[in-house]
């Protein structure tokens, strides 16, 4: 299962996206659903970048994290989460999403999760 994690501060426009495991609805490299996340995923950065966010991150096998800072990187954090959820619905044994809002006082976390 692929488990998405949008985690965000208030008061804070920092902002991270998270994308860690394999769907599992088909072998890798053919599964449909995994290639819709990665391609979310890659399609935020891009498009994070080319607005002139910051944007950092990690990425690995399996894994895809994305940061963001400023008005420019919610509205298209909001929009890739609105995919992301949607898909969440449609195939709720492949992918989770979850919506963190983290207090002042609450840390990031080692994995931002």
């Amino acid at each position: 299962m692929t488990r998405v994690v949008w985690l965000r501060r208030v008061g804070d426009s920092r902002m991270r996206m998270r994308a860690e495991g394999h769907a599992g609805a088909a072998a890798c490299g053919q599964d449909v659903v995994c290639a819709a996340i990665s391609t979310a995923m890659e399609m935020l950065e891009t498009n994070l970048l080319a607005f002139g966010c910051r944007c950092g991150g990690r990425r690995g096998a399996a894994l895809h994290e994305v940061d963001g800072k400023g008005y420019q990187a919610y509205k298209l954090m909001d929009a890739t989460a609105s995919f992301l959820r949607a898909l969440a619905y449609q195939y709720p044994e492949y992918v989770s999403f979850t919506e963190k809002i983290l207090q002042n006082g609450d840390a990031w976390g080692e994995n931002g999760i």
